[in-house]
């Protein structure tokens, strides 16, 4: 697997990491993607949620270009992992009310 360079994805960097840890065990693979990293990824956009999400899960600490749209996407996929949990009672929620809502509309308009 080649050296990922400033135009490779996420998903390519989390997968040079992986095949690096077969290779090289995992400080081994550490070191090497840390290396690589603070040489070329960190002027890259590969910087996103899902790459600092593994990151994080491999004691990795990885630095660079944050951008703006970056943020958003991770404060999305907090408010939708939050969302998640909290959904279906919300969504019951809801339904409830619109449910009460149509009952007094027909008991106050439609009873006559």
């Amino acid at each position: 697997m080649q050296l990922p360079n400033q135009n490779s994805s996420s998903q390519y960097w989390i997968d040079w990491h992986k095949y690096l840890k077969k290779e090289l065990g995992k400080e081994g693979a550490k070191d090497t993607f840390m290396r690589a990293w603070q040489a070329v990824g960190q002027k890259s956009n590969a910087n996103d949620a899902t790459l600092r999400a593994y990151a994080k899960t491999q004691g990795l600490q990885i630095e660079g270009n944050y951008s703006i749209i970056s943020g958003a996407a991770d404060t999305w996929q907090s408010v939708n992992t939050g969302g998640k949990k909290i959904g279906s009672s919300f969504f019951i929620g809801v339904i409830l009310l619109m449910l009460m809502l149509v009952g007094a509309v027909y008991f106050l308009f439609l009873k006559d």
